[in-house]
């Protein structure tokens, strides 16, 4: 078995961050507030950073811990009933 050494690290990202797509309701909503009422723009950059971060720490949170696990050994089939091939 292949195993990865990182390479699909930035899809990964990617594919977490749009399954975290809440975000964009809260930013939009952001945006929407900062154009009606003039509220700053350094409102919005904080979801956008934090939305980023969170989706970057869950996914090396399980890159490793799916780098930690070993494939199950083979073990003799003990069933006096199956099929051997001798």
């Amino acid at each position: 078995m292949r195993r990865s050494q990182g390479h699909g690290l930035l899809l990964s990202i990617i594919i977490n961050m749009l399954f975290r797509a809440y975000w964009l309701v809260l930013v939009a909503v952001l945006i929407i507030l900062h154009f009606a009422l003039g509220w700053p723009l350094w409102l919005i950059v904080i979801p956008i950073a934090c939305w980023f971060l969170h989706s970057l720490l869950i996914t090396l949170i399980l890159g490793w811990a799916n780098s930690n696990s070993e494939p199950p050994k083979v073990q003799e089939n003990k069933n006096p009933y199956s099929y051997r091939k001798d």
